[in-house]
């Protein structure tokens, strides 16, 4: 079975930002145990407008994502989120396939840089990561293979 990978692009209102971030952390700390097939997630915002935020969900199939999102736990989670939300977010839901890009330091794109902080959280600076969606994708992708990698 090949993982799913979900990604979602949305804004938040106006001083609302931390606030979504907030939520995601929730997330981790009060649901992450009962989403059976959960291997990772990443949050990112944008440089160019800190209002504009994505994520990227990674669960081991499709079936394990779906079940989650079936939870009536998950549903009241993703109700907060909305609410601090300024639309609907716009979603992409995808099978990985593996990384199929030049890694970083090629030269080819997708480069990410990496800044530790406190504990094991980590952030993300892609270089190109609001260029355009595709990118961005690519960007998402990466940093969840790297830290994958990092954390195996």
């Amino acid at each position: 079975m090949a993982d799913h990978l979900t990604f979602f692009r949305m804004k938040a209102q106006a001083g609302k930002r931390q606030a979504v971030i907030d939520q995601f952390a929730k997330w981790e700390r009060e649901h992450k145990g009962a989403a059976k097939g959960f291997l990772r997630s990443i949050v990112v915002a944008s440089n160019e407008d800190p209002d504009e935020l994505m994520a990227g969900v990674r669960f081991d199939s499709t079936e394990s994502y779906n079940a989650n999102s079936d939870r009536a736990e998950q549903g009241a989670w993703f109700g907060e989120l909305r609410a601090l939300l300024a639309a609907d977010p716009e979603w992409f839901n995808g099978t990985w396939r593996g990384r199929r890009w030049p890694s970083r330091g090629s030269g080819g794109g997708g480069g990410v840089g990496w800044k530790r902080r406190r504990g094991r959280r980590h952030e993300c600076r892609g270089t190109n990561a609001t260029s355009s969606s595709l990118e961005f994708l690519q960007t998402l992708l990466l940093s969840l293979d790297t830290l994958s990698t990092r954390r195996q």
